[in-house]
């Protein structure tokens, strides 16, 4: 079984004391740190979404680029780092994605007009959209999906995902 210990990277090894995002914890502050998850006798550490999301203070459920690391969290190599570190611990590394909805600035959204658009439902079937809505049933929306999870699996050795509102 999984004893998880959830981290949302920015509040993680920073203070947040500012909106610049100029204390706000990274891959590289919070490695120092895997030590010490360990002694608590987790085995899992879930992060908080660390896909490109629009502005530097947020919890990235506003995704606009899901192969692509957030700037405010440091380098690829902080990640690779990072995820090696927990492994070195026994510790999995889980990723949350949010694959019910982006932000207006992802590329697919700012192509089409809500009405036209083919990636995105104008208005969401359901109660729980927040932001743009994606069109789950369309192959290409799906075909996204496949290539992102093996992207983070291949690039950054995670172990698995947690999904959100999907």
């Amino acid at each position: 079984s999984l004893t998880i210990y959830e981290v949302l990277l920015r509040d993680f090894t920073g203070d947040g004391s500012d909106s610049d995002g100029k204390h706000f914890g990274t891959f590289r502050t919070a490695l120092p740190k895997v030590k010490y998850l360990a002694t608590l006798g987790i085995n899992a550490v879930e992060l908080m979404p660390v896909m490109e999301f629009n502005g530097n203070n947020s919890w990235g459920n506003n995704t606009n680029n899901y192969m692509a690391l957030d700037k405010a969290y440091g380098s690829p190599k902080d990640m690779r780092d990072f995820v090696a570190e927990c492994h070195r611990h026994g510790i999995a590394v889980i990723l949350d994605i949010v694959f019910n909805q982006s932000d207006g600035l992802h590329p697919w959204y700012q192509m089409y007009s809500a009405e036209a658009n083919p990636f995105y439902n104008a208005v969401a079937p359901h109660d729980y959209s927040v932001l743009n809505d994606w069109r789950q049933e369309s192959p290409i929306v799906r075909q996204q999906w496949d290539d992102c999870l093996r992207y983070w699996l291949t690039e950054y050795n995670v172990d698995g995902f947690r999904f959100d509102l999907v």
